[in-house]
């Protein structure tokens, strides 16, 4: 069953690269399809999301969080029923 990894690129003025070309890098060395969490939010512009295996997302969130272009990286907790 796959889980939501979320991440927070560092802010385009830290990074050498464009987001675009950051996330085609995550997307081709990773195997996974980073996308904007929101489009027309500017205040949600550094974060995105990939569809990952339960099996790979904490070892992926490992990998990310020692990346100079990433922020912040975890894995999205699962939603439960209120109480």
């Amino acid at each position: 069953m796959p889980v939501d990894v979320t991440i927070q690129l560092s802010s385009p003025n830290h990074t050498a690269k464009p987001y675009s070309v950051l996330l085609d890098d995550l997307n081709q060395k990773y195997g996974v399809k980073f996308e904007p969490i929101a489009v027309d939010d500017e205040c949600l512009s550094e974060f995105f999301h990939a569809d990952v295996p339960e099996g790979r997302a904490r070892s992926l969130v490992g990998l990310l969080r020692n990346l100079p272009e990433i922020r912040a990286a975890y894995v999205k907790p699962a939603g439960e029923p209120p109480s």
